[in-house]
């Protein structure tokens, strides 16, 4: 059987399923601020979410390379997910209400490593792209942002039922994905694994990957402090969840031409380190506008540059640690390399985040724009050091 003869269910799958992560990204944090949750207090559940992320998510890549299939892991994160959107929305009370939006998450962002791997690993075998179809995840993240930004600017309580309906849906539609078959080891195999205590970080002594990871944390320490503080910002400068969600509109619209035709082959002609420099260098000009801007329409504009910096990090780092890992560690891979920069990266932004909002708005400054500034200088400085390391690896080489 022709293997592409199924993938219109990816295309579906994804397109649903950012429905749900346009829901979670653009809006949980206003909707958390105007039930009373202070800024620095948002940072630091959102951190608290990485924190459980870091412990669990490798666990579960583990889990799901020693299953039969991929798809049973999904299956079981997907039902709990449904759960805990239902308690979630039954929840009363602040304190309810702040542990059910750290259980929920911390479940539903451990969804993505999980069926990144599924799809990486058909489209593999299929002799497809795996860039189209995130581009549909990436439809799917503007459309739900523009369609609920305008309802829930009247009425942000359908948050919880819009969430539901969207878990229901790619629940049902997890059950006919293709399966992911993991491959059994030899016992030569598993004899040698049990003798160099094997470890996905032993990809870090490659200067390629190293440089290409610390990018990755970078962009991810960046992007999760501006998805804790965009709303509340904007708000803060006179925008509206009207506003907000035409900003979340823009900045998955923007993804489009760097998924598919010259975009998408200039990233492949430069090869995932330089794509990933060049979307550092993007994201130092892009913090620095979103410090400097006092009017909520700039800061819109500012999610239109997330494209560039977006897509080599969750196509291409995708792809690249895919070709990288050994066979019988192609989920660990996803999940125990990239865990500990993109979890990590998130953590600090949350934490150190919210602590360096409480403490300049202590000092009756403006804590939010500050640590904008702070992180267009950590975009800065990473460039800087992947740039001189790079150029000393190609002399050496």
């Amino acid at each position: 059987m022709d293997l592409k003869k199924k993938s219109y269910l990816f295309y579906v799958y994804y397109f649903c399923i950012f429905c749900g992560v346009s829901l979670t990204n653009s809006f949980m944090s206003m909707y958390m601020a105007n039930h009373g949750v202070s800024e620095a207090a948002v940072g630091i559940l959102n951190g608290i979410v990485q924190v459980l992320g870091l412990l669990l998510y490798p666990l579960a890549g583990k889990i799901a390379d020693k299953t039969r299939t991929k798809n049973l892991v999904l299956y079981i994160e997907l039902i709990l997910c449904l759960t805990l959107a239902v308690i979630f929305y039954r929840s009363r009370g602040l304190l309810m209400m702040e542990i059910m939006m750290i259980t929920f998450l911390t479940v539903f962002y451990g969804l993505t490593v999980i069926y990144e791997t599924i799809t990486v690993d058909y489209t593999s075998k299929a002799g497809m792209a795996y860039a189209p179809i995130r581009m549909c995840g990436t439809i799917g993240f503007s459309i739900m942002a523009g369609i609920s930004g305008f309802f829930l600017a009247s009425r942000e309580e359908l948050l919880f039922p819009l969430m539901i309906g969207v878990l229901t849906t790619v629940t049902m539609l997890a059950f006919l994905l293709p399966k992911s078959y993991n491959r059994k080891q030899s016992a030569e195999e598993r004899t040698e694994a049990a003798k160099k205590k094997e470890s996905v970080l032993f990809l870090l002594k490659d200067r390629e990957v190293r440089n290409v990871m610390i990018l990755f944390g970078i962009y991810w320490l960046t992007y999760a402090y501006n998805q804790s503080y965009f709303g509340i910002y904007s708000q803060e400068l006179g925008g509206t969840y009207l506003l907000v969600g035409i900003a979340n509109m823009l900045t998955g619209l923007s993804e489009i031409p760097f998924h598919i035709g010259r975009g998408r082959r200039w990233m492949k002609k430069i090869g995932t380190l330089k794509a990933l420099m060049v979307s550092t260098a993007v994201g130092v000009f892009r913090w620095t506008l979103c410090a400097l801007t006092r009017n909520p329409y700039v800061l819109v504009f500012t999610m239109v540059l997330n494209g560039i910096m977006l897509v080599p990090t969750i196509v291409d780092v995708v792809e690249f640690l895919y070709r990288k890992a050994p066979e019988h560690l192609k989920t660990s891979v996803a999940s125990g390399l990239k865990s500990p920069f993109m979890v990590g990266g998130q953590l600090i932004a949350h934490f150190a985040g919210g602590l360096s909002i409480a403490y300049w708005t202590l000092k009756n400054l403006n804590g939010i724009r500050i640590t904008y500034w702070l992180a267009a200088l950590i975009s800065l400085i990473g460039f800087v050091y992947v740039f001189i390391s790079d150029r000393r690896g190609r002399k050496l080489s």
